[in-house]
């Protein structure tokens, strides 16, 4: 299995579009939900009115509430890695990998579980990039 997860990375690293959307995915999601405070400070610096309310005491990165809030912010951008995952199925397709794969020994099967754990490994980092952003920034405020 760690064989064919080592040959579905070497065919998605050298394909350009695939490291730009996961790096795009990763970098959005470190920017929008490490901002969050500095977005309402901004909003608060232009004379929003909260009802009497310190902007200060919102509970977004404060620790038990800090897990979900980020996780339900990070859920806007899970389709991006949809469609890294969508173009790299498409791509064995039409540049008929998929064939030669067969021709060389592999099952269709072995493409099937390729494919599962490369969205295994791409959700297993996009889990621990949210829990660092997560723990850092619930420290820092």
């Amino acid at each position: 299995m760690l064989r064919l997860l080592k040959i579905d990375i070497l065919k998605n690293k050298s394909y350009k579009a695939f490291i730009i959307m996961v790096a795009l995915y990763f970098v959005t999601l470190g920017i929008v939900t490490a901002s969050g405070m500095e977005f309402l400070k901004w909003i608060a610096s232009l004379g929003a009115d909260f009802d009497g309310m310190d902007i200060m005491k919102v509970p977004l990165y404060h620790f038990p509430d800090i897990w979900h809030n980020l996780a339900y912010v990070s859920t806007f951008f899970k389709f991006i890695l949809a469609i890294v995952i969508i173009i790299s199925i498409t791509n064995e397709y039409s540049f008929k990998t998929v064939r030669q794969n067969v021709l060389d020994g592999f099952d269709r099967k072995d493409f099937l579980t390729s494919k599962v754990l490369m969205i295994g490994l791409l959700s297993l980092a996009a889990t621990v990039f949210l829990f660092l952003i997560s723990l850092t920034t619930g420290l820092i405020y």
